[in-house]
């Protein structure tokens, strides 16, 4: 009698196969997002409460003004805890919890909310002692998973090339000039944080480190400062198994793509990320509300664009039923996007599928 094995991974796609059938093309969308939160309380009439029972996103994501709500309280860091809790009670599955959690400037939980004081990534870089560099991730992923979260947006592993750039180098978010330095550093950082269970996320690529804009504040132009060094840490950290998510940028390369930035070109995403680079696993935006999106193209042709390109997911910040971009419109975008013909279902399903792998790593 013949033994039939099956792999590991044959069983995870059969399950994700079973799981997607069973999905409504709506509640797929959904899944592709994570999305800000209003607030502290998560009582009944809390957007978020719909948009994870009714909708099924796939997780939340919390900034400072969610923590600044609970700062004159105290024990502020055990509210947040409990926040996070009530918002995992809202979901039968497990959802993504995420953050932002560098050190340095970019730090939500900072020392006046109780938590332990983290120093920037070019601090650590400074000191080029990888035991050090330790040290200081330990803290950060103990104190990432001590709140409650399962995912920190980190690290940022551009390379330090223009120590001006306005997003980056002037604001230390580099650990180096030096590719190979950034890539130690930055292995270090992500295994620090996987032996607490957190899920990280390599940025931005590919690669904000040249740039002379902030994308945040609008178009991004790297053609004529970005050089192929900069994609060694993607390279580097994807071989070495150490990428959970790539964060694409609002970044535009014309020599690499003459119309779109990284996060909506499938040249970028399809072609050279998973092509050439040879990624699997999710690819995210960074927020699709920043000005170098709202301010180039429309919302609706972003979204179709990036699900196009080969995105997995979004990060809708603003959660509101107001405004003119949020989570909902991002839902009805994708469902009539498929409706119309404009994006295939059989591209969703794929992204539904390394979603899925990577809710398994929580």
């Amino acid at each position: 009698m013949k033994k039939v094995i099956i792999s590991i991974s044959s069983m995870f796609l059969l399950f994700c196969t079973s799981a997607q059938s069973s999905m409504t093309l709506e509640e797929k969308a959904a899944k592709m997002l994570i999305v800000g939160v209003i607030g502290q309380d998560i009582k009944a009439d809390n957007p978020l409460v719909d948009m994870i029972v009714e909708k099924k996103v796939s997780g939340v994501i919390l900034f400072e003004h969610n923590i600044t709500h609970i700062s004159k309280k105290k024990d502020s860091k055990a509210i947040l805890q409990k926040m996070l809790v009530d918002i995992q009670a809202l979901s039968d599955e497990k959802l993504f919890l995420a953050v932002d959690q560098e050190g340095g400037l970019v730090n939500r939980l900072k020392s006046k909310y109780g938590f332990a004081p983290m120093i920037s990534h070019k601090e650590v870089g400074q000191a080029d002692s990888l035991s050090y560099t330790k040290e200081v991730a330990d803290v950060i992923a103990g104190e990432v998973k001590s709140a409650g979260f399962n995912i920190n947006f980190a690290p940022c592993i551009d390379v330090d090339i223009n120590p001006l750039c306005p997003v980056i180098g002037k604001v230390k978010r580099s650990f180096s000039s030096d590719a190979d330095k950034v890539i130690d550093h930055a292995s270090v950082y992500i295994d620090s944080h996987r032996d607490k269970n957190i899920i990280t996320s390599l940025k931005h690529f590919p690669g904000h480190g040249s740039s002379v804009v902030d994308s945040h504040l609008g178009f991004t132009d790297i053609t004529n400062t970005w050089s192929k060094e900069e994609l060694k840490p993607f390279q580097e950290l994807i071989d070495s198994n150490r990428a959970d998510i790539v964060m694409a940028g609002h970044l535009y390369n014309k020599n690499i793509d003459a119309k779109y930035p990284a996060s909506l070109s499938k040249i970028m995403i399809d072609s050279l990320l998973r092509g050439e680079m040879g990624y699997n696993g999710v690819v995210m935006t960074d927020d699709m509300q920043m000005k170098a999106i709202t301010d180039n193209y429309g919302f609706e042709e972003a979204l179709i664009l990036a699900v196009n390109a080969g995105v997995d997911m979004f990060i809708i910040s603003s959660n509101t039923s107001k405004g003119s971009y949020n989570a909902i419109e991002a839902i009805d975008i994708i469902v009539n996007g498929v409706k119309k013909g404009l994006i295939k279902e059989s591209q969703i399903d794929k992204s539904i599928a390394r979603i899925e792998e990577l809710r398994q790593k929580l």
